[in-house]
């Protein structure tokens, strides 16, 4: 009751078309910010990694970004010298972890596909002349974040903009 004593308030203090346009202001404003509270999701991204653990072996770990382990993924190996055909296949064992051999005769960049239940990476690794193996990861930035937030502040900016300019052009009428 009190909510609809202030609503009513605020549209008898506020012209209509302002009324309008701040309650479209408000509006968005308030589902913008509820986009940002963080909520308990159930979807999961991954989080896989590659090291190499003797002279030519290579250790996959796969987990979700949960933490929970990628049991049983399946596991592709692509060697450089033919990447569109799998030149291992294999699965993780129970705690997701994967270990094979590189032919460090094949020098190139070698991709390693981890795969389970729709969710996975491909990863890469490069043996080089010498026959060393190094690894090419890169660190993961949360992207998507950064996006969302310079939507937020344009979207809110240009709501802003939007009332005060239809503000502005009903008065000059």
């Amino acid at each position: 009751m009190l909510v609809k004593d202030t609503v009513l308030k605020l549209k008898m203090a506020i012209p209509s078309t302002m009324a309008n346009g701040l309650q479209s202001i408000i509006f968005v404003s308030v589902m913008m910010a509820l986009s940002l509270v963080p909520v308990t999701v159930y979807a999961h991204g991954t989080d896989i990694r590659l090291s190499v653990i003797e002279h030519n072996q290579v250790e996959v770990q796969a987990q979700f970004d949960t933490g929970e382990r990628m049991a049983y993924a399946q596991i592709l190996v692509y060697a450089a010298d033919n990447p569109q055909k799998a030149w291992l296949s294999g699965s993780a064992d129970k705690n997701g972890v994967y270990r094979f051999k590189v032919d460090t005769s094949i020098a190139g960049s070698w991709a390693v596909s981890v795969r389970t239940a729709g969710h996975g990476e491909l990863l890469h690794f490069v043996v080089d002349d010498s026959k060393m193996i190094h690894l090419t990861q890169t660190t993961k930035r949360p992207f998507w974040q950064t996006v969302l937030l310079l939507l937020l502040v344009v979207g809110i900016l240009g709501a802003i903009a939007k009332y005060f300019t239809r503000a502005k052009s009903k008065d000059a009428q």
